[in-house]
């Protein structure tokens, strides 16, 4: 089943979100911006929009961190399964194509997570950091079971700050 959205509020959504760009890049006054909901402000040479309250985006951090440690401890299952399987042995392939996977991908979520400064960002951390706590239980060597555990946790405090403050929840001093 397709969805149809309104013509006219396409088109509204596209006009407000061609504003905004406008105004972020001072071609237009926010004052100007007719599209833009009531409320807007610029900070940090970014449209802010208003904010809705804390209760929903706390509500939808609780409906959806659970949700995203589950996916997230299926991703480790895999990953353990093809590191201990008879295709991860040390070669030249392995040595230089990883790494260069782990740089391509962490400069991929830096630039996810400080230039969109996105809540969901946020809350994909801190399912990761829930999923990497609960790697304590498997069975292994206590040590880095307890590491583990220790780098969840870690994982779950910066994920919980990014979510308090991409959201508005709370704004840091500064």
């Amino acid at each position: 089943m397709a969805i149809h959205p309104d013509p006219e509020t396409a088109g509204l959504t596209k006009l407000a979100f061609l504003e905004k760009r406008l105004v972020e890049s001072g071609r237009l006054n926010l004052e100007d911006a007719t599209a833009l909901p009531d409320g807007c402000r610029i900070e940090g040479g970014r449209v802010v929009f208003p904010s809705v309250g804390a209760f929903p985006i706390v509500l939808s951090a609780l409906l959806y961190v659970p949700l995203v440690a589950l996916g997230m401890l299926y991703v480790f299952e895999v990953l353990i399964r093809v590191a201990t399987s008879e295709y991860a042995r040390p070669s030249l392939i392995s040595y230089v194509g990883v790494p260069s996977f782990a740089l391509g991908l962490g400069i991929a979520f830096h630039w996810v997570r400080d230039r969109l400064k996105n809540r969901y960002y946020a809350i994909l951390e801190i399912g990761v950091g829930m999923a990497t706590a609960a790697q304590f239980a498997r069975e292994g060597e206590a040590l880095v079971r307890i590491l583990a555990f220790l780098a969840g946790i870690r994982i779950i405090v910066d994920g919980t700050n990014r979510f308090v403050t991409f959201s508005g929840i709370w704004k840091p001093d500064t």
